[in-house]
């Protein structure tokens, strides 16, 4: 079997995951994010947080006293996910 490796990992292939990913995962991440019934000011923790498109969307709802921890082990999925201009980008790790 051959391994796995992270080197093929880019920032084209982040952007192509989350615009491949943006409607049903993001449509189901909403759902169960309602249903945890997440406030502004909770803390969150996102495990796999991919481009962070559904932690972008958690972190609207913490609001400026909450916080997103994201966790992915890929670069270009938290350069992504940390996209300046967002103002959110400060509220996510």
């Amino acid at each position: 079997m051959p391994r796995l490796s992270l080197a093929l990992d880019t920032a084209d292939l982040a952007e192509h995951y989350e615009q491949a990913s943006a409607d049903r995962q993001f449509r189901f991440g909403q759902t169960l994010v309602a249903e945890l019934g997440i406030k502004p000011g909770h803390r969150v923790l996102d495990i796999g947080s991919g481009t962070g498109l559904l932690a972008r969307h958690v972190a609207e709802l913490v609001g400026p006293t909450g916080r997103v921890e994201g966790l992915d082990p890929r670069l270009p999925n938290k350069r992504a996910c940390r996209t300046p201009g967002s103002g959110l980008a400060q509220r996510i790790t």
